[in-house]
C-alpha cells in the first residue's frame, strides 16, 4: 500500500486550494454542491446533505487534439458490428473524410451539461429535452418531474441516458454516411 498526500487550503468562503501528489488543483461550491478541476480533470459533486446520497460526474482530461475523420472512426467501433459498420470501415480515409465534410458527425451530449439541466430545469424535464427524448420530457413537464419523484431517479439515470443518446445520433450519421454514393476526388470522373 503507497502512501498519500492531500491537503486543502481554504481560499475565501467557497474556494479552496488543492495540494495532492498528483498536483495542484481548484474547487468551488458550497455545501451540496461543489466543482473541481485538477490533473485528473473536473469532478462535479451534488449531493444532499445529512443523507449520504450523491452523484459524481468526472470530465476526462484531455490527451490532445486528434482529426474529425479519425473521432468519428473510433466512435463507429462503440456501436454494435453490422453490415453498415463494417461497409463504413472499408471506406479509405480519403473518402471517409469527403462524406463527412459533407454530414459532419454531431456532437457528443455530455451527462455533465445533462446534470446541469437536471439541477436547474429537472423538474421541468430540461435535462431529457437536452438529450432529445422529446415525449418523455413533455410527461415530465406536465407532471413536474412526476412530483418529484422521476426526477430524482433521473438523477441516476443521466450517464446512461447521454451514453443511449449518442449511440442513436451515432448511428443515425453511421447511416447517413453510408448511404451516400461514392464521392470522386474530380468533377469529372464517374
Amino acid at each position: 500500500m503507497g502512501f498519500r498526500f492531500s491537503k486543502s487550503i481554504r481560499v475565501g468562503k467557497h474556494m479552496r486550494i488543492n495540494l495532492s501528489k498528483r498536483g495542484i488543483g481548484t474547487s468551488y461550491g458550497v455545501k451540496g454542491f461543489r466543482v473541481g478541476t485538477g490533473p485528473r480533470g473536473t469532478r462535479v459533486t451534488a449531493s444532499i446533505p445529512g443523507t449520504g446520497i450523491s452523484y459524481v460526474a468526472q470530465g476526462g482530461k484531455r490527451s490532445g487534439k486528434r482529426g474529425a475523420a479519425s473521432t468519428a472512426r473510433q466512435s463507429l467501433h462503440d456501436l454494435p458490428s453490422d453490415p453498415l459498420l463494417i461497409s463504413l470501415q472499408q471506406l479509405t480515409d480519403e473518402e471517409f473524410a469527403r462524406r463527412q465534410l459533407i454530414a459532419p458527425m454531431p456532437a457528443d451530449r455530455s451527462a455533465f451539461v445533462g446534470f446541469i439541466f437536471w439541477m436547474f430545469f429537472g423538474l421541468l424535464g430540461g435535462h431529457r429535452y437536452y438529450f432529445g427524448l422529446k415525449r418523455s420530457a413533455v410527461i415530465q413537464t406536465l407532471t413536474l418531474g412526476g412530483a418529484g419523484i422521476w426526477w430524482l431517479l433521473d438523477l441516476f439515470l443521466l450517464r446512461k441516458l447521454a451514453r443511449d443518446t449518442n449511440r442513436k445520433r451515432t448511428r443515425i450519421w453511421a447511416e447517413t454516411i453510408a448511404g451516400m454514393a461514392p464521392l470522386s476526388s474530380e468533377p469529372g470522373e464517374a
